[in-house]
């Protein structure tokens, strides 16, 4: 008789170990599966690189800001992305159209944007890389700031909004 309650102990701590999983915060940035530029990289196809790039909500959500920064600025297309932010930064400087087809295929991007301390986290960060450290990185933050500072983009028929 003294065994019945074995199984209702175990239950309780697997219940009460995945509440405390699902609250906890994550304090490390995501490590990536593969390098982005990396012989291994090349060898993929673009959807295996897609896979590689993603990073599952739940886990981006239960991020600290820090780490969500991180995860952001070390994603594997981050350097794509920073061209195309700075390409779209030409005349007339539009860099929220292209900040938001980045954010179409990896959703860090609008989740940062979405906390309230996300601009100065990477403010932070930004102040305490130098331009001698790693002038990509720096240059990617001021761009995601500037797309920031134009608010969302107009909507576009090639997003699959119809415009007013």
């Amino acid at each position: 008789m003294k065994r019945r309650y074995i199984p209702w102990l175990a239950a309780g701590l697997c219940i009460a170990l995945l509440v405390a999983l699902e609250v906890y915060p994550v304090r490390k940035p995501y490590q990536y599966p593969v390098e982005a530029w990396s012989e291994e990289w090349y060898a993929m196809t673009p959807g295996e690189r897609q896979a590689a790039c993603d990073v599952p909500i739940g886990l981006m959500k239960r991020m600290t800001t820090e780490a969500l920064a991180e995860t952001v600025l070390d994603h594997p297309s981050a350097r794509s992305m920073a061209f195309n932010l700075a390409v779209s930064s030409r005349m007339p400087p539009d860099y929220r159209r292209a900040y938001d087809a980045a954010g179409a295929n990896f959703q860090g991007l609008w989740m940062l944007e979405s906390r309230r301390d996300g601009r100065a986290v990477l403010e932070n960060i930004y102040a305490e890389t130098s331009e001698e450290e790693d002038p990509s990185k720096r240059q990617y933050i001021r761009y995601i700031l500037a797309a920031w500072d134009q608010g969302p983009s107009e909507p576009t028929l090639a997003s699959g909004r119809i415009p007013d």
